[in-house]
Order: structure tokens, then sequence, then C-alpha cells
């Protein structure tokens, strides 16, 4: 097993995310999705951003432009001179100060119905680049038709397998930011704030939250609705850690789980054979409140890696948008199976 590992890393050694920016000169279709970011990477040359680290928060929106053939879950490639056909592109971004970008999410609020003005704030994984987030947070929105604003957190991942104990550094550089974050989002008038964490994106989340909690005890409940780990990269004592701060859980907390997730495994090998949170189905919490736990092991033989089957499995797509449990995408009907006193386990399978 030792040599399988070290022969997974040789092959694997190098392999990196492209780091230009997917841009066009026409102007975004009117149909693109906005997606709001906030970030703590470094400007790079073409005014982007890099894989380093910035000096504090800057604030973009960015419209998305979807492949005309788009089918739910594909991957977004990053490509120098994307097709307007066959590939995601933008036109370009609009620049904000804190205050600004408060007031253009409030703006776009209220362009959506009452309890329709949800805020979803996506926080993305290990190996990721720039526009890897901000193509997915767009996906979500789109595959998971979520009303109201679409934010995204970008966190300066290096974007290459290579780079796994820079981007766990980049996650505790960045809980300031998320803070802040998160702060700006709790004025903006919204219905509903939503977390959706990925991989060590949920690791950035719990820390973030747990120095709220520390300094203002029950705001992560008052203040966030929907909080979803996907494959949280997390060791399970850690997380038990983090949890034991909170005054409550947020009201809907889901984790997504697999035991058959490879990414995890490996990171439980770097880890000295420590359980990862996303591989748990039995995950015990004392903190008050409800916790839901989503076994989707079954499906990971249709997401590759299954590092990420609820976005990246067609089917996990369709049951969770389509599904009676998951109508409201955090359910709370009480159903599932009990493995715990304040956690339930629904198991999914697939599709006959």
């Amino acid at each position: 097993m030792r040599t399988l590992f070290a022969l997974f890393l040789l092959v694997l050694a190098g392999c990196s995310e492209p780091d230009y920016a997917p841009v066009r000169p026409d102007a975004p279709r009117a149909d693109a999705p906005e997606v709001f970011v906030a970030t703590t990477r470094a400007k790079a040359p073409d005014g982007w951003f890099s894989d380093e680290r910035g000096e504090g928060l800057s604030y973009v929106s960015v419209p998305v432009n979807f492949p005309a053939d788009y089918t739910p879950g594909q991957r977004a490639l990053i490509r120098q001179d994307p097709d307007p056909e066959s590939d995601f592109w933008v036109s370009g971004k609009t620049d904000y100060s804190r205050a600004a970008f408060e007031a253009a999410l409030t703006e776009k609020l209220r362009g959506s119905p009452p309890g329709k003005r949800d805020v979803t704030i996506y926080v993305h994984g290990f190996y990721n680049t720039f526009f890897n987030g901000v193509f997915r947070s767009a996906q979500l929105s789109n595959d998971f038709a979520l009303n109201g604003a679409k934010v995204h957190f970008s966190w300066p991942s290096r974007g290459s397998n290579t780079g796994y104990a820079y981007d766990r550094e980049s996650v505790l550089y960045s809980r300031d930011g998320l803070e802040s974050l998160l702060r700006s989002v709790s004025r903006v008038g919204a219905d509903r704030v939503t977390i959706i964490a990925h991989s060590l994106g949920a690791m950035l989340v719990m820390e973030t939250l747990r120095q709220i909690e520390i300094s203002e005890p029950g705001w992560s409940y008052r203040q966030i609705d929907g909080l979803a780990f996907v494959s949280p990269d997390i060791g399970v004592e850690v997380f038990k850690t983090q949890a034991a701060r909170f005054d409550r859980l947020p009201e809907d907390m889901v984790i997504f789980v697999s035991n058959r997730d490879q990414v995890l495994m490996l990171s439980s090998r770097v880890a000295g054979d420590k359980a990862r949170l996303g591989s748990m189905r039995n995950i015990p919490v004392t903190t008050e409140g409800d916790l839901t736990v989503v076994d989707v092991s079954a499906l990971a033989g249709s997401a590759g890696s299954g590092h990420f089957i609820p976005a990246t499995s067609p089917a996990a797509i369709k049951l969770m948008r389509d599904g009676d449990d998951f109508v409201d995408f955090f359910p709370r009907d009480g159903s599932g199976q009990a493995i715990s006193a304040n956690t339930r386990l629904l198991k999914v399978l697939p599709l006959p």
C-alpha cells in the first residue's frame, strides 16, 4: 500500500490547473449568471487573481457564460481562448470597495421576490484556481436552481496537487477574510443565508465560524440558515473540538460523505491515517442542534475520484434537485435513520 501511495504521488507530481484567464472581448450573454466574489488572493498582472496570498480582501462580480451544450455537473475547463459555444468564459469583472460590494449585493436581492432573496456562499476546496471556484459557484446555482444571489469566497489555493501544505496554510490565512465576508452578507437583507463548502473549504468555514462563536456566542445560529459540507477534509477529532465552541449549530446542517472518496483516502494517509470527516457516517457531536449525514458512496462510480459527488454526478444532482428529501436542499422533516441523539443518516442510492 505504501508503494502504491508513493507511486500515486509521483504520477500526479507537477500537475496543476492553468493560471490564465478564460476571457473573451464579447459582451456577456443576457442569461449569464452574476457571481459576487470576495477573495484573499493577490492580484495577477492581467488584473485577475493569482494563487498568491493577497493583502486584505478584494471584491468583484463576474458574469459567467455557460457552454451552449452545457449539462449539469459538467467539468468547467479553463481555456486561454475559450470557444463561446463549447466553453465557459467571462468578459470582464466589476471591482468594488467593501461598501459598494454590500450595496450591489443588496440591490441584487431586491430584484428577487420576497421570500426568495437568498444568498448562497460557496467556498472551494483544495486544488482550485480563481476561475475553478467562480465557475463552480455559477454551476451550483444553475444545477440546483438556487434563488437569489451567488457569492463565492476564493482563498489562495495553489491550483496544484503538490500544493496541499500551501493550501492548508492558506485556509488559516483566510479566516479573517471569510469572517469579513460573512458579516457583510449578514447586513444585505437576505431571507436566507446558506454556505456550501467543499473539501478544505469546510475546514476554513469551521475555523471561521468557531472564531466568531468565541467572540459572539450564538452568531452562527442567528445569521446562517443552512450549512452544507461536501467531502469535508477535516479530521474527525478536530471537527468535534470546533463544533464544541458553537452555542448551537445552524438550523439546517448537512454533511455529504462517501467511503469511496479517493482524495480523502489520500488525505487520511498524509494526516497519519486519521479519519476524515467526509468519510464518516457516524459523526457524534454534543453541540445543540440537528445534523444530517448524507451517504453518497453508492454514486461514487459516476463521479471520477468521488470527491465532489453532489455537484459532479448527474444522478446525484437529479436526486437532490427533485427528490422529496431534498426539496429545500437541506432536509428537515425528520426522515432518515437516527444514528445518535442529534444526527440522522440518509443513504442515497442510484436511480433504478
